[in-house]
């Protein structure tokens, strides 16, 4: 999703928030993003830049993002996106959190020996496709 954003903010200069593709790319990945980072807190597994990351008020309120997204409301933008979208830094907080749980996702998959490892690397590299 983060790809498509950008790839869409990159081919449609004069686009703003209120586009639905814009708003859908961008609000399925922030809302899976707060999930997956959700998850890997429940293992209760310390990690220092990620345990930094969670205290930032920013991660509460992507929380509250995620729910405004994924649960209906009264207003196609509101209040609980708006917050997030309008707190200095959140779109680098935001890069910075998706490389920390990708990283430490794979750190721990690779410390374990998953067997499955390389098949989630084969899957990946089959859905690259041809070079953009």
């Amino acid at each position: 999703m983060r790809r498509h954003l950008r790839r869409y903010i990159r081919d449609h200069p004069a686009t703003n928030v209120t586009d639905p593709d814009l708003l859908s790319s961008m609000g399925v990945w922030y809302a899976t993003l707060y999930v997956a980072a959700e998850g890997w807190f429940s293992f209760q597994q310390p990690d220092e830049t990620l345990d930094r990351l969670r205290r930032d008020r920013k991660f509460r309120l992507l929380k509250d993002f995620r729910d405004g997204f994924f649960h209906v409301q009264n207003e196609y933008i509101g209040d609980k996106l708006v917050a997030f979208m309008e707190v200095d830094g959140s779109a680098e907080w935001v890069e910075d959190l998706h490389r920390e749980v990708g990283a430490t996702l794979v750190r721990e998959l690779e410390s374990q020996g998953s067997p499955r490892m390389a098949d989630v690397a084969e899957l990946i590299e089959s859905l690259r496709g041809p070079s953009e």
